[in-house]
């Protein structure tokens, strides 16, 4: 069952994403140092590890074309100044033939 979006739910929705990106600019105008050319990122020497969660098959096959999540989310932390990123994936939850064995694939790629 589905509930009706009303005026103050789509309120509140509104003010949760203009938080949420007030939230990125903030720690973007505290993160960046505005050089001669352009925008560095201060956050360096640090790593950072990338969860990504999908009922399909991105990271590779035919669909890999379309995983636009992975190089959005290394662009935002590069952008700040982190280049040293993992990306752990748990693929093909709403694939019948995937999915039982899909969460205990993404662990299993975290190398510790």
């Amino acid at each position: 069952m589905q509930i009706p979006l009303t005026m103050a739910g789509l309120l509140k929705k509104t003010v949760q994403g203009l938080n949420f990106y007030s939230v990125i600019v903030k720690i973007a105008m505290e993160e960046l140092s505005i050089g001669e050319s352009e925008p560095k990122g201060l956050i360096t020497g640090k790593k950072a590890y990338i969860g990504i969660s999908s009922g399909g098959v991105y990271s590779e096959g035919p669909m890999q074309s379309y995983d636009f999540v992975t190089p959005y989310m290394k662009s935002i932390v590069a952008f700040i100044g982190i280049t040293d990123v993992t990306v752990v994936r748990v693929e093909g939850t709403s694939i019948p033939v995937l999915k039982n064995a899909a969460l205990e694939k993404g662990i299993n790629s975290i190398a510790v």
